[in-house]
C-alpha cells in the first residue's frame, strides 16, 4: 500500500511541474509576440555623403522596405532590383526632431556587415544613415516633396 501511495505522488508532482513549464512556455510565447510586418514604398530618394544637412538632386527609383519580416524581424530592402536585409541591433526607440518632426530608429546591420541607422518619419519619410562613412539616403514619398 505504501508502494502506492509512493507512486502516485510522484505521478502528481511530475504531471503538477509538467504543467508549470507548459504555463510558462506558453506566457513566454505571448510576451515574445512578433511585431507586425508593414511595407512602405518609395518612389524618391536622394543621396547625402556629407552626414543629413546637404542633400543631392531627387532621383526616381522604386523602393521597398519590408519591416519586421521573418522570425528575426529583420527589415527587407529591395531598391534597384536587389534584395538587401538589415538586421536590428537595437531596439526602436521613438523621438522628434529639433522642430518637432516624430520619428523611430533603431541601429542595424547589413548582410555586408556595415553598421547603419534607419528613421522612419511620421511624415513618411525614411532615412538610412551609414555611420561609418557619414552617408545617408532619404528615401520620399510624393507627399513629402509637394510640402518642400
Amino acid at each position: 500500500m505504501l508502494n502506492l501511495k509512493y507512486y502516485v505522488m510522484k505521478y502528481l508532482l511530475i504531471t503538477t511541474l509538467l504543467m508549470a513549464c507548459q504555463f510558462m512556455k506558453a506566457q513566454e510565447s505571448a510576451e515574445a509576440e512578433e511585431s507586425p510586418t508593414f511595407t512602405r514604398s518609395y518612389p524618391f530618394f536622394q543621396l547625402s555623403e556629407d552626414g543629413l544637412d546637404s542633400w543631392q538632386e531627387v532621383k526616381e527609383e522604386q523602393t521597398v522596405f519590408v519591416f519586421n519580416k521573418g522570425a528575426d524581424e529583420h527589415v527587407e530592402w529591395i531598391f534597384d532590383g536587389t534584395k538587401n536585409k538589415i538586421y536590428k541591433t537595437s531596439g526602436v526607440k521613438r523621438d522628434s526632431t529639433d522642430d518637432g518632426s516624430l520619428y523611430q530608429a533603431f541601429e542595424g546591420i547589413t548582410e555586408n556587415g556595415t553598421e547603419v541607422m534607419l528613421f522612419l518619419f511620421d511624415s513618411g519619410t525614411m532615412i538610412l544613415y551609414y555611420s561609418e562613412d557619414d552617408e545617408a539616403i532619404r528615401f520620399i514619398n510624393p507627399d513629402y516633396l509637394e510640402s518642400e
